[in-house]
């Protein structure tokens, strides 16, 4: 059996599931599954898909569709259907270096108790330059609860890595417990994310690249009117944390920055939300919340002179 599968969620990726198996068939070590999840597109994105890979391919696949329940659920039915140690997600516009497959097996083979294996990632920017993401730390293995830290208030550790199935399979679990009707909250993965490294001891670094695409369309043409429900994750984040000591106070940061993000992305885009009353309603029932809970003293000033704000202005 194999060590690893790679599940990719795919909707409407007609423009970009080729150049991903192609991606997938140069591999040097192909030894893996991939698991294909549909979350339900409406272009010719399974069409596609089977057609390419009937050409023929090396590794071993599967395909799964659902209805449109989005990526973290679309991740979810994949982690379901694989059989092997480990998992790693890819999407369908981005990329792995040749060696990535390779260099999984051979720090396993080097740390057999290893939890998480890492990567580099390189992130496209809108002028289609490419940039490294620097990492909190040149360290090869890396603190959990330091990613966790470092993963909040702006990305300095990513969570795209190949990750042991029971680990993530728990934190899913763990998040089912905040999120009981496992509703769609935009950034559900990244929550995911932060419990992986909260449920995982020995985190290592390889030299292999994940190359994160900047996406053109969905970052600066399409808006998203249900962009205001990540402020519910926040929240989630806040409460799962508020008894870790080292991580605590910046969970409360990344709340009230996750807070004031929404309030500037509804005051940007406010001629084209349809669903403006709800924004409204989500950003004033977070302000009560912080004020609940006692955040406010908790905070950094930069975050304290935002909130003061939210409350002199009136901005609602």
């Amino acid at each position: 059996m194999n060590l690893i599968s790679i599940i990719v969620p795919m909707y409407n990726e007609k423009e970009n599931i080729k150049n991903c198996i192609e991606n997938l068939k140069h591999q040097k070590n192909q030894n893996f599954d991939v698991v294909f999840i549909d979350d339900g597109s409406i272009d010719q994105t399974l069409k596609i898909i089977r057609s390419h890979l009937e050409l023929g391919v090396s590794f071993n696949y599967k395909i799964f569709e659902q209805g449109n329940k989005g990526a973290s659920q679309a991740r979810r039915l994949g982690i379901e259907n694989t059989s092997t140690k480990f998992i790693l997600f890819l999407d369908s516009d981005d990329g792995f270096s040749e060696d990535m497959i390779d260099e999984i097996y051979k720090k396993h083979n080097e740390h057999p108790d290893l939890d998480i294996v890492i990567p580099d990632m390189s992130v496209e920017n809108r002028n289609k330059f490419w940039n490294p993401l620097h990492f909190y730390t040149s360290d090869n293995e890396l603190d959990p609860i330091d990613c966790i830290v470092n993963s909040l208030n702006g990305w300095r550790v990513h969570g795209c890595f190949a990750i042991r199935k029971e680990i993530i399979e728990k934190s899913y679990k763990y998040y089912e417990e905040y999120n009981i009707n496992s509703n769609n909250y935009i950034n559900n993965d990244e929550v995911i994310t932060r419990l992986n490294f909260l449920n995982s001891k020995k985190i290592m670094r390889i030299s292999a690249v994940y190359y994160y695409h900047y996406n053109f369309l969905s970052t600066t043409q399409k808006i998203n009117h249900n962009n205001y429900l990540m402020l519910k994750n926040a929240f989630i984040l806040n409460d799962i944390f508020s008894d870790h000591p080292r991580i605590r106070v910046s969970a409360n940061n990344n709340t009230v920055y996750v807070l004031w993000s929404t309030y500037s992305y509804m005051r940007k885009h406010k001629t084209e939300l349809k669903n403006k009353a709800a924004w409204k309603y989500s950003i004033i029932e977070g302000i009560d919340k912080i004020s609940y809970f006692g955040l406010f003293s908790k905070i950094k000033l930069t975050r304290k002179i935002r909130l003061i704000l939210f409350r002199i202005a009136n901005l609602l």
